[in-house]
């Protein structure tokens, strides 16, 4: 286990390094073209997503690898727990309007797609933060019965 831990940090630095050695070799600190720095923020929100992805995708993946070795029977909770949240993602996306943003010049509105997608996060947030409020006022419930 330890060395899956082990050669997975060094594979992450070395994509980070690549990263870092891309941006420079693209020109991404002194950009004549770009005074604003707008292609430099949008390389680094790129790279981020990227991080992002490969964060979640390597932690699924590794979960999923680690439970199958261990108990795999414990795969089954796995599957359920993200087939919830991938029904979450579904109703949140079922319900998000992608109206159009308000105050917002039209050369600056983000396309319809975009829109969407940032209803569907809001409603996640939403339906999550929900959760966790009945989370806890169930366990404070539950713990003041059984404390008696």
């Amino acid at each position: 286990m330890n060395k899956i831990f082990k050669w997975l940090s060094w594979i992450l630095m070395i994509l980070g390094v690549a990263g870092v050695v891309w941006g420079f070799a693209t020109g991404w600190p002194a950009d004549t073209n770009d005074p604003t720095g707008q292609t430099l923020v949008n390389m680094l929100l790129r790279y981020g997503y990227f991080l992002l992805v490969a964060a979640v995708v390597i932690l699924v993946v590794l979960t999923l690898v680690i439970t199958g070795i261990n108990n795999p029977k414990n795969l089954v909770k796995a599957g359920i727990f993200v087939a919830g949240v991938a029904a979450i993602v579904f109703v949140a996306y079922l319900f998000a309007s992608g109206a159009p943003a308000l105050n917002v010049k039209e050369a600056d509105m983000p396309s319809a797609i975009a829109l969407k997608w940032i209803d569907t996060l809001l409603l996640m947030s939403y339906i999550l933060a929900a959760a966790a409020f009945c989370a806890i006022i169930f366990g404070a419930i539950r713990a003041s019965i059984t404390n008696k």
